[in-house]
């Protein structure tokens, strides 16, 4: 196995230069040694990995998908010596980050604020927004977005899964209500708050091990660019939405908001934590990052599942 591991740096580096040259000049190789690795590598797997002509190469579908775990051990190679490296250095500098209003409201803020005062030479630059920032053009070292992931140039890292619940408040369910199943939602007349989180189709099943699913695309009478003004209009009892339920537990608890639709969920959405592939390998985009895994996501609230791929505390 061992024998692989140059070989694959060699495949994450084309990958990501879109060329032998372009990834020989990064490794400090030729060109012919860098095509020696990658046919070494496909004839290890036994499939083509990359295309190739006289004048330009691209990855096949096998290679698109061995590319990202390539790029995964990297990292995680990268991280293992920031961690240690970290160890012996006081981390300094500005980290610019981008995050959605809705954290505003939540436990993200206090581990935050312990970040802030755990290590003061770095200099925190927050933007609380629920439109996606153009890190490179914008200048941010790192966001925390949610939902599906579909910027290929940028490395990312999922953190965690939050869980999206239908709520109103109790006299909206009483006029509109009730609701059995997901599709009574889509009943006409029910007034319904649409945000980024959910406007398309959701796919929801039963809980308790039932094998019944049921689709539904609600359509919005209000459109929302900010999941915390959303929420705000449902805690008014102007309609119906999906909210995150980690969000919700202190409105469900003062009987400010309840759930609609007992015994089914929807699908988990992820949050990830995303940065610029050309950031430097100890950059504090990575040690905020390593804080979260190690120092937050083991002490989650309710409504939010630690990611299989999150590190576990020494």
């Amino acid at each position: 196995m061992i024998e692989n591991l140059k070989p694959m740096a060699v495949f994450a580096k084309v990958a990501e230069t879109g060329s032998f040259s372009g990834a020989a000049k990064a490794l400090g190789m030729s060109a012919p040694v860098v095509s020696q690795h990658i046919s070494q590598l496909e004839k290890r797997l036994d499939t083509a990995l990359i295309y190739r002509s006289t004048r330009s190469l691209s990855l096949t579908d096998a290679g698109r998908r061995f590319a990202i775990h390539a790029r995964h051990m990297l990292d995680a190679l990268a991280d293992g010596f920031d961690e240690l490296a970290g160890d012996t250095q006081t981390p300094s500098g500005t980290l610019s980050v981008a995050l959605p209003a809705l954290i505003l409201e939540s436990a993200f803020m206090d581990w935050l604020a312990r970040y802030a005062a755990e290590f003061p030479d770095i200099h925190l630059r927050l933007s609380f927004d629920d439109q996606f920032k153009d890190l490179v053009r914008e200048g941010y070292d790192l966001a925390i977005r949610s939902g599906a992931m579909v910027d290929s140039s940028l490395k990312m890292r999922k953190l965690m899964d939050g869980e999206l619940a239908p709520v109103g408040t109790r006299e909206l369910v009483e006029k509109h209500g009730p609701f059995t199943r997901p599709s009574d939602l889509e009943r006409e007349g029910v007034p319904w708050i649409g945000t980024h989180l959910a406007v398309h189709r959701l796919t929801f099943r039963q809980t308790g091990g039932g094998n019944d699913f049921e689709a539904i695309s609600p359509k919005p009478d209000i459109l929302v660019d900010s999941a915390l003004g959303a929420v705000k209009l449902i805690e008014r009892g102007v309609g119906f939405g999906f909210a995150p339920r980690f969000y919700i537990q202190s409105a469900r608890h003062e009987g400010r908001l309840v759930e609609v639709l007992e015994g089914w969920e929807t699908d988990p959405i992820s949050v990830h934590a995303v940065w610029p592939a050309n950031s430097g390998g100890r950059s504090l985009s990575r040690h905020f990052i390593n804080f979260l895994e190690t120092e937050c996501m083991p002490n989650l609230p309710a409504g939010i599942k630690r990611s299989s791929n999150a590190k576990r505390p020494a």
